[in-house]
């Protein structure tokens, strides 16, 4: 799994910085609730990047078709106790006109997908 906190840590002032504070911020509580709820300790659930086995996605289906569809596969696989490690990647933020797409609305989704796996049958 990808982690865009591992090498770098964000700056919100001066000439690179990051343009989203807000999504920072929704993005710790994301990673902060799915690690509390699921015993781990990661930095970056969101970070899009992940790599898998065949034999462990084709053991776990997944239904949702949004933004959550990475929360929803990683809380299962959490669960399932399969090994995910974090690696490092590296990340450069995009504006909304060159095409980022997420709002809050996505995050509460988001939140709601991890708690709902937590105690929702496989």
């Amino acid at each position: 799994m990808g982690s865009r906190f591992i090498l770098y840590k964000l700056k919100f002032s001066g000439k690179r910085r990051s343009p989203y504070l807000l999504h920072y911020i929704g993005n710790q509580i994301i990673t902060t609730a799915t690690n509390l709820l699921y015993g781990q300790r990661f930095t970056d659930y969101e970070g899009c990047y992940k790599a898998f086995r065949q034999s462990v996605i084709v053991s776990t289906p997944v239904i949702a078709k949004g933004f959550e569809f990475d929360n929803e596969l990683i809380c299962k696989l959490l669960r399932k106790g399969a090994r995910v490690t974090e690696v490092p990647i590296h990340y450069a933020p995009r504006t909304y006109e060159s095409g980022k797409k997420i709002t809050w609305q996505h995050g509460v989704i988001m939140l709601w997908t991890i708690m709902k796996w937590r105690v929702r049958p496989l």
